[in-house]
């Protein structure tokens, strides 16, 4: 393929990798003059139509996704020369190393360097998992990772490269499928012919563990299907087992998602299986529940039912309470004290002294008082009522779409005005908090840079079903549940 020119515009510049069925070349688009990568799938006798299909679903795969970490599609092609025969995938050009070479090449990485890979490596993750379907590399390994621009203390821009064995949720989860991996990369439900998105978290798991002990996974002792290596490494508890529970081989006790993971990395526990970060348990609505809950893989939205008769009867008893305080026993004294101060001026008329005038004085403040406490009661009554004449017809609303969450209500024929909108980055984790007082209340709270805001806090909701939508929430945003 040397100096030749291929589809018509990329002239080869020489081999970069081969492999049986593929090569892969570094090329100049002479439309561009711009250097290009150029992997070619050689059409020969021994071609399967698996590779076919792989290689096809790679290009569709990389056309589809937009990341500054990944190459980026450029163009795919046929090619029907005498001399060769085959598919092209053409991607940018990234200048790096990869992973492997450099640990060939005696580099080695320090425990925050390897950490500081971990958050790189999750974070593309995380936005591949997120694409509708979810996206799965299949073959995160230290040859499939390229490190540049190494700075100081910095591990510099960190690059996931090869998705030639990608799969698509809903690809995996249809027909049968063919198991494609690097065998010590690969976690145990993988092997065995099932793939999840946490599967990359295995493999990415026992990429660094590579990387800290020096040895390959496959070759690391193992018990009970667990690779042993904590022996191996000096590093602290905490990010011992935060790389266990990476490579947990039963994949329910492995984190859930790559941003739970990232989550605990930033926050290290040490103890494995940290409560802060369980899963979801399935619950149910509760029976008799006038709760709607609509979820669909774009949006999420919980409609509360106007408030109970019972609880607007105790907000009009405190209302009736306040009426009757501002409308009869006030009065009374505001009567009372101008008998007082009409009797105290009388006599003054009289005889002045400096104690009446004290007096006098004293029941003018008196009086003043009593009236603005009358005043602040008669402005309380009204909002006290209007608020009550609106939670009557009020209906409250909470939703998520792929990007915020959102409080708003109905009032009549009035539809959803917006209360709030929250962006789902800001979002750290959910907490379930009873509030104790005269009527205790559990609130769902969201936890926004270190504040708190209430997402759900109705007075009428039973414990059961706060723990319904507290599930409910903490699942579809993929956020840790917080035991409080």
């Amino acid at each position: 393929m040397n100096k030749k020119i291929i589809g018509d515009r990329y002239q080869v510049i020489y081999l970069l990798g081969k492999k049986p069925g593929y090569r892969t070349v570094l090329c100049s688009d002479i439309q561009t003059q711009q250097l290009v990568v150029v992997k070619f799938l050689v059409w020969d006798d021994d071609l399967e139509w698996q590779n076919l299909k792989l290689f096809e679903r790679e290009a569709e795969v990389l056309k589809s996704i937009y990341h500054p970490a990944i190459p980026r599609y450029l163009d795919y092609f046929e090619v029907n020369q005498p001399h060769i025969k085959g598919f092209g995938l053409v991607q940018t050009y990234i200048k790096a190393e990869s992973l492997e070479k450099h640990l060939q090449a005696g580099r080695t990485f320090n425990i925050e360097e390897v950490k500081e890979l971990a958050e790189s490596i999750l974070k593309i993750l995380i936005y591949l998992h997120s694409q509708q379907p979810a996206i799965i590399h299949r073959d995160i390994k230290p040859s499939n990772i390229l490190l540049t621009n190494r700075s100081g203390n910095n591990i510099g821009n960190v690059y996931l490269v090869d998705f030639g064995s990608v799969k698509t949720i809903t690809a995996s989860t249809s027909g049968t499928m063919t198991v494609v991996g690097t065998y010590g990369y690969m976690s145990p439900e993988h092997f065995g012919g099932k793939v999840v998105p946490i599967s990359d978290l295995y493999s990415l798991g026992a990429t660094l563990i590579y990387l800290i002990t020096g040895m390959h996974p496959a070759n690391l002792p193992q018990k009970d299907g667990k690779i042993q290596f904590e022996k191996l490494v000096n590093c602290s508890e905490g990010f011992a087992n935060w790389l266990k529970q990476m490579v947990e081989p039963v994949e329910e006790q492995r984190f859930s998602s790559a941003k739970i993971a990232l989550q605990s990395l930033k926050q290290p526990s040490n103890k494995l299986n940290d409560l802060s970060y369980k899963k979801p348990i399935n619950l149910k609505k509760p029976f008799g529940s006038k709760i709607l809950l609509n979820k669909s893989k774009n949006r999420l939205e919980i409609v509360f039912p106007r408030q109970k008769i019972t609880q607007l009867k105790n907000d009009l008893i405190f209302l009736g309470i306040k009426i009757y305080i501002s409308t009869i026993i006030l009065p009374f004294l505001l009567l009372i004290a101008l008998l007082l101060l009409s009797t105290i001026f009388y006599g003054l008329g009289y005889s002045i002294s400096i104690f009446s005038i004290l007096f006098a004085l004293i029941l003018l403040i008196l009086f003043f008082g009593v009236v603005g406490i009358c005043i602040a009661l008669i402005v309380s009554v009204i909002d006290d009522s209007i608020k009550a004449l609106t939670n009557l017809f009020r209906r409250e609303r909470l939703w998520i779409d792929r990007k915020k969450l959102c409080l708003s209500f109905d009032c009549l024929c009035f539809k959803s005005w917006l209360i709030r909108s929250i962006s789902l980055t800001k979002i750290n984790n959910l907490g379930k908090i009873l509030i104790a007082g005269n009527r205790p209340l559990w609130v769902i709270a969201a936890n926004i840079g270190g504040n708190q805001y209430n997402l759900i806090d109705k007075n009428d909701l039973t414990e059961v079903e706060i723990d319904w939508l507290y599930n409910e929430l903490s699942e579809y945003l993929d956020l840790p549940l917080k035991n409080t």
